[in-house]
């Protein structure tokens, strides 16, 4: 007993002497890059932390507009030619937790958001670091943070690391039997409802059939309590979230090459009308099937329904940016575990890493002819990363199920 406690002090010990290290490192990059670049989507999380600490509405459009120009804003360059403002999309409880950013200052407060962001990506890795099964266990600690993805919404001041935190910290939860917590935790995913809408159905199906009912209970008391507070500042603030989307369409309606999902892939191709939606459904409700099925099958696994639901995302959802990307590391890891070999791992982890760093590259230059004046780039030529994935994990399934995990794969009482 004496001996274990020294053991897990020397190892907590020197977890807190690397991550102090690394912090400090972090915290270097990210003055060094503020003082060359912006945070290009942070500014709309800061103005709408300044309307609510205002007393304002964050769905302003006006004052929205208004608040942006002061810190860079401008229609002709940052906005395409198309855009007055970066609109709020997002539910009223994060533009009351960006208005805590306020008294720090917008250039001390990206500074924070940036070093926060990848910090919580390094935590996702040591969290995940058991699901690569016989891979050594700095793998998921290095790649989640060095992941291209990762450090592309880091850098554009995105919200993914604090979805992709929220779901790790749940699957943690749930694996060591804290239901109602795990499902409060959740909840934090909902900052971006369409991306945490097909997960959050996984999981509560997933519960359901088990009647492990606590989880939905915690996930459906805090999503209650955070939307009463909200109304009790913005009564009207779902038809406001609602109008938000009207008043200002997603880039995607103009460019559907800069989005990187299934249906946005079949616009850049050019289908529309009964071809359009015929070819989005032959793939689309296959993989919503898939995952239904697999949440409601009670051999699967935890780990097999949180990444089947976070591929199909990719093939059903109508929208999804190349910064969403990093969800796609817990199917990534999951199949990690499932390979049988330490090579066959090796060759799926290092250029799933480090390729999109040269495509990110490619895609600064690329142009398509067959799409006349494109002028963002084309980002949809990204969707390679999850139709990848989808056809790694349809031929694992095909050859038979993986050696069985090691106990306690994920035990809270491991650290």
């Amino acid at each position: 007993m004496i001996e274990g406690r020294r053991l897990a002090g020397k190892y907590l010990r020197g977890g807190l002497i690397v991550f102090l290290a690394q912090a400090v490192v972090v915290v270097w990059g990210a003055r060094a890059y503020l003082q060359q670049h912006d945070l290009t989507d942070f500014r709309c999380f800061w103005s709408a932390g300044v309307l609510v600490s205002s007393g304002q509405s964050p769905y302003d459009v006006a004052l929205l507009a208004r608040v942006q120009q002061q810190y860079g804003w401008d229609k002709a360059t940052t906005g395409g030619g198309l855009y007055d403002l970066q609109p709020f999309y997002y539910p009223p409880w994060f533009a009351l937790f960006c208005a805590v950013l306020v008294p720090l200052g917008y250039h001390n407060a990206q500074l924070a958001w940036l070093v926060g962001s990848f910090e919580l990506l390094v935590v996702c890795g040591i969290l995940l670091r058991r699901v690569l099964g016989e891979v050594p266990p700095l793998i998921s600690i290095v790649m989640v943070p060095a992941f291209g993805f990762s450090v592309l919404c880091a850098l554009m001041g995105q919200l993914t690391p604090i979805i992709l935190f929220s779901v790790v910290v749940a699957w943690r939860l749930l694996e060591g039997g804290w239901d109602r917590v795990a499902g409060m935790v959740l909840v934090g995913a909902t900052i971006k409802p369409d991306r945490a809408a097909l997960l959050v159905l996984a999981l509560f199906l997933w519960s359901a059939s088990r009647r492990r009912w606590g989880m939905i209970q915690g996930f459906m008391a805090a999503l209650v309590v955070l939307s009463l507070a909200s109304a009790f500042l913005w009564p009207t603030w779902p038809m406001q979230m609602l109008q938000s989307t009207r008043d200002t369409p997603l880039p995607t309606e103009f460019f559907p090459w800069i989005g990187t999902t299934w249906l946005l892939v079949l616009k850049t191709l050019r289908l529309r009308g009964w071809s359009l939606w015929a070819a989005y459904l032959v793939v689309a409700l296959p993989f919503a099937a898939v995952m239904i099925g697999t949440a409601l099958r009670r051999s699967s696994s935890l780990a097999d329904v949180l990444a089947v639901s976070l591929l199909a995302f990719f093939f059903v959802a109508p929208y999804s940016q190349p910064y969403d990307f990093p969800l796609l590391l817990i199917p990534l890891l999951v199949l990690v575990g499932h390979l049988r070999t330490q090579l066959a791992r090796m060759a799926l982890i290092l250029p799933m890493t480090f390729l999109p760093y040269l495509h990110f590259a490619y895609v600064g230059r690329m142009r398509l002819g067959w799409i006349p004046e494109l002028s963002p780039a084309p980002k949809v030529t990204l969707f390679w990363v999850p139709l990848l994935l989808a056809c790694l994990w349809i031929s694992s399934k095909m050859r038979g199920p993986a050696p069985a995990p090691r106990e306690g794969l994920l035990s809270l009482s491991e650290s």
